[in-house]
């Protein structure tokens, strides 16, 4: 049959058998990349979302709120592919989850495993992929620029997220193109086949517009675009190109102006750098006033005592000196408040974990306050059993020290209650006091250091500061926390300690 054709029906019909083949094993080979590429990209796309989410919810995970957990899932739910999103802690307890018509088997059955969540992977079901997160908590970060330090630091698992995500847009997408691809071989194959002859100098005319443009645009030229005339592929061709020319432009004026977003961030960084250097200088001149105060007063008592031992002062030279040495141990108390602030934020401090009475202990430390509740007018009640428990004597010790101190300090003619109980293995100690209270836009930044509602010298209440901070690290040293609640008259401070019964 192929020997009745002529020689140029011969050609034709090896040109089209060849320009079929080839379209054939390009639309395939194109198709498998494409898919494996989408897939790909699609499966690493959600994992450093779902990485991202984790990251978003440590907060909520570390803190087990499951009000913030919910405004976190609601937040990443909000991608139309996205079936459900979910937070749990290590133990696989859910703690806020959107509603969805998938149920991932890892987080669905009872049996789970927490080791699995150690690093992200993903779980693939038929029509939904199930991204998983790890949520780590890390104990230390020297380096505030990264969050998320590497390197040799042990990580603790106290969580992770699921993300549930349906593949049909990805089969949306894999099918668009290969029908896009199919039809735009069928074009091509006819139009090629018809006009191989006819509209080659249209292609070659073609071929060194799309140089000269490329060149241009290589060169920084803006404003270049293609005016291509010939048939549709041409045209499209045409349009293609200068949309790609108008997101290339597009993108770069994007990098201007993060560029200058980035520069005028850095400039903003720089006066806070700035302010921070003036806050800095108010420290120092506040810790140095504080510290002088009791030097001066022991140097005046001193000189009184010589005159008392000349017999020229009204005071005895005992008095002056037992005022003196009242002095010396402020201003010592001072000095080993910033020793003991520098030794927990440096994590030199040891833990020394014993049984002991804690009845008897508040008895100590308020046998030691009493005598400063003279001065103040102050009475202090104490509510608590007698119980033997195991924790660090000695940091709880400067934890009931500091908050007693605190109360007398802002309390005059009033009461000072100090009430323990123990609740699942946690020892709960509430210092409650009648004083001025805390105002509430001060309630979250009592616990930094060196920070006082009155910075001014002339201020009533004296102290370095450090107090409450030194108080939120020993409790973060003993893995409690530490809160605070204030009504006006009078302020609670609430101490939460995992501890172990005798």
């Amino acid at each position: 049959m192929i020997r009745s054709f002529n020689l140029r029906q011969r050609f034709s019909l090896t040109v089209l058998f060849a320009i079929a083949l080839a379209s054939t094993v390009m639309l395939l080979s194109i198709y498998w990349a494409v898919s494996n590429y989408t897939r790909q990209y699609t499966i690493h796309y959600w994992q450093e979302y779902a990485e991202t989410f984790a990251h978003s919810a440590k907060f909520s995970v570390t803190l087990a709120s499951s009000v913030k957990a919910n405004e976190i899932v609601d937040h990443f739910k909000k991608d139309p592919v996205i079936e459900k999103t979910g937070i749990y802690l290590r133990s696989g307890e859910r703690l806020a989850s959107t509603e969805g018509t998938i149920e991932c088997p890892i987080t669905a059955t009872n049996r789970f495993d927490a080791n699995r969540v150690e690093h992200p992977f993903v779980f693939e079901l038929p029509r939904t992929w199930c991204f998983y997160a790890p949520i780590h908590y890390l104990p230390e970060t020297h380096d505030f620029l990264d969050p998320e330090p590497s390197g040799n630091i042990d990580k603790t698992l106290i969580g992770f997220v699921e993300l549930a995500v349906s593949k049909r847009g990805m089969e949306n997408v894999i099918h668009q193109i290969l029908w896009l691809s199919i039809a735009s071989v069928i074009v091509f194959e006819l139009l090629l086949f018809v006009s191989v002859q006819h509209f080659s100098d249209v292609w070659t005319r073609a071929l060194l517009e799309l140089a000269d443009i490329m060149k241009k645009t290589g060169e920084g030229s803006r404003g270049v675009r293609a005016s291509l005339e010939g048939p549709a592929e041409i045209v499209e061709l045409k349009q293609r190109l200068n949309r790609m020319l108008d997101q290339i432009e597009a993108q770069e004026e994007e990098l201007e102006d993060k560029v200058t977003t980035r520069t005028a961030e850095l400039q903003t960084a720089l006066n806070s750098a700035l302010s921070a250097s003036r806050y800095k200088s108010t420290i120092i001149s506040t810790v140095s006033h504080e510290m002088k105060s009791p030097l001066h007063a022991f140097m005046g008592y001193s000189q009184l005592a010589l005159e008392a031992l000349n017999g020229s002062s009204r005071l005895t030279a005992e008095d002056c000196l037992q005022m003196g040495l009242d002095c010396a141990r402020n201003l010592e108390h001072q000095i080993n408040q910033i020793l003991d602030y520098a030794r927990l934020e440096s994590g030199k401090a040891q833990l020394d974990i014993a049984k002991f009475n804690f009845r008897n202990l508040v008895l100590r430390c308020v046998e030691k306050i009493e005598p400063l509740t003279k001065d103040s007018g102050n009475r202090i009640r104490i509510i608590g059993e007698a119980c033997e428990i195991e924790t660090d004597q000695d940091k709880l010790t400067h934890i009931l020290m500091n908050l007693l101190s605190n109360a007398n300090k802002f309390t005059q003619q009033g009461g000072i209650e100090i009430a323990w109980s123990i609740h699942q293995e946690h020892l709960i100690i509430r210092v409650n006091d009648t004083g001025c209270g805390i105002a509430e836009a001060d309630r979250d930044k009592i616990f930094e250091p060196f920070w006082q509602a009155d910075m001014s010298l002339s201020r009533p209440a004296g102290g370095t500061g450090l107090g409450l901070a030194i108080t939120k690290l020993y409790c973060e040293l003993l893995s409690g926390e530490i809160d605070v609640t204030s009504n006006k008259p009078g302020s609670i401070f609430t101490v939460t300690l995992p501890i172990a019964k005798a």
